[in-house]
């Protein structure tokens, strides 16, 4: 799969992310903003908070006995590869790019993604601040 510029995919994720949030008050419809290390970190909470405001009668989200979750087989037309993949999907915190990113890359996407990472419960550096939790954009 090809990948993007890191200073597109910054981009790419803080316009779409200005978007969703914008679409959210302005629909006056529920949104549920998550972590994604909440959903590493707790996988079967965070699923559930998501079924819990998309009206979903409570039943046990798909998540295995480590913490994986369960996808079943569906058919999908664009998007990573990964989406192709059904049975156990483990969950794991990437943080590759704390470690892996080029330092000018990494200094680029810092300087493009810092007003919404701060909205969003991150420090400058990366890292989340523990008072950031499940939150309704527009609803709080």
């Amino acid at each position: 799969m090809p990948r993007m510029h890191p200073g597109f995919t910054a981009l790419y994720w803080s316009a779409w992310n200005l978007a969703t949030g914008r679409i959210a008050r302005r629909s006056g419809l529920p949104y549920l903003h998550f972590w994604y290390e909440d959903l590493v970190a707790d996988p079967e909470g965070t699923l559930r908070a998501i079924t819990d405001l998309g009206g979903v009668p409570a039943a046990k989200p798909p998540v295995g006995e480590r913490g994986e979750v369960v996808v079943p087989r569906t058919h999908q037309v664009s998007g990573n590869p990964m989406r192709l993949r059904s049975g156990p999907v483990p969950l794991r915190l990437d943080d590759e790019w704390a470690t892996a990113m080029a330092p000018r890359h990494r200094y680029l996407t810092g300087a493009v993604t810092v007003p919404l990472r701060h909205r969003y419960g991150y420090r400058d550096d990366g890292t989340r601040l523990k008072s950031a939790r499940h939150a309704p954009i527009g609803h709080s």
